[in-house]
């Protein structure tokens, strides 16, 4: 058999150059293939398509929530001094503004008071604290300080209601976007006073709010002593964001917020019509990169690419109203209470 196989393999001088070599070609050529080989082959071939668990990962690393951290310039605002319900001006012109320009007046209010003669916001300067409180069926004392905010725009000035509240020296900012159905929180600005840095925290997909949402804690926490201001009037900002840290699992009873809103509406009159973070800040002179957007259109734009929020054009826009919102509320804040 030796032979036979010799000569269809190979030319050979002596048997005994035949022996080892010709064995081993047989066995490769000839042997059938067992399970044992199937198995092995099967083994090679997964260890050659492993590359595919490395892409996996740099997917993992390019959904890192954004991040951006500034400082902030100085930043000069107009001066408004706090005036007394009885220091009228010397002069006052005549004012044939609509009365629908105080801030609260509209809708039902507003005919209840043009049925009553007063359409104007001299007319309703003029009507008094009592005759205005009856209209609205107030007591004089719950009437007061509306009235104030009317006298306020006939004789343009801040009046003083009450005394501001104190407040910490270096308070924290926060103010958070978002979407039209407050369902998902995708920006968080915050200010902190004592480092003079601002950061922001962007969810650029759904799925990155969760990291946000316990970033911020962190940060928050990291200053447990400072107050977290923020500007809504109804607590906005704070329920929304208890409420993602209650869905999260976290810890965030010793957080303290404080929307300031509520002190400076109860204690300042101001000749403007809407309260609103922008109203309050273009009286004081703050520079607004976007004047004409507003947190509804905000609103609106995320919707419309929250699934990828990068590949907006104005991406940066959206980082800019959030931006000046935080800024322009530290600024006059600071002017209010701090100077």
């Amino acid at each position: 058999m030796v032979k036979q196989i010799v000569k269809k393999t190979t030319k050979v001088t002596t048997e005994k150059q035949v022996d080892k070599p010709t064995a081993k070609k047989v066995n490769m050529k000839t042997a059938p293939k067992t399970e044992k080989a199937k198995q092995t082959k099967k083994l090679i071939k997964k260890a050659v398509s492993k590359p595919t668990t490395v892409k996996a990962q740099k997917v993992v690393i390019a959904d890192i929530p954004t991040i951006i951290r500034k400082v902030f310039g100085k930043i000069t605002l107009i001066s408004h001094s706090f005036t007394l319900p009885h220091e009228h001006p010397t002069k006052i012109k005549p004012n044939e503004l609509s009365v629908s320009e105080i801030n609260g007046i509209g809708g039902s209010t507003y005919l209840k008071f043009h049925s009553a003669g007063i359409k104007t916001v001299e007319d309703f300067a003029n009507a008094g604290v009592s005759k205005i409180s009856q209209i609205l069926g107030w007591t004089e004392k719950s009437g007061l300080p509306f009235y104030l905010r009317g006298l306020a725009v006939y004789q343009s000035r801040v009046i003083k209601i009450k005394a501001l509240k104190n407040i910490s020296q270096s308070p924290i900012y926060l103010d958070i976007e978002t979407d039209l159905f407050q369902r998902t929180v995708w920006m968080i600005g915050i200010y902190i006073t004592k480092t003079n840095e601002f950061i922001q925290l962007v969810a650029d997909k759904p799925k990155d709010e969760p990291k946000i949402i316990k970033q911020c804690l962190e940060i928050l926490s990291d200053h447990p002593n400072e107050p977290v201001i923020s500007y809504s009037g109804s607590r906005f900002d704070e329920r929304v964001l208890r409420k993602r840290f209650d869905e999260e699992k976290l810890k965030h009873n010793h957080l303290i917020f404080d929307d300031i809103l509520l002190d400076i509406k109860a204690s300042l009159a101001f000749p403007i019509k809407a309260y609103t973070l922008g109203d309050l800040g273009e009286f004081y002179g703050y520079n607004f990169k976007h004047p004409n957007m507003d947190g509804q259109q905000v609103a609106m734009l995320y919707s419309q690419y929250a699934n990828d929020l990068k590949k907006f054009r104005g991406y940066e826009k959206l980082c800019d109203y959030n931006e000046d919102d935080v800024k322009s509320m530290a600024s006059v804040v600071e002017q209010i209470y701090l100077k």
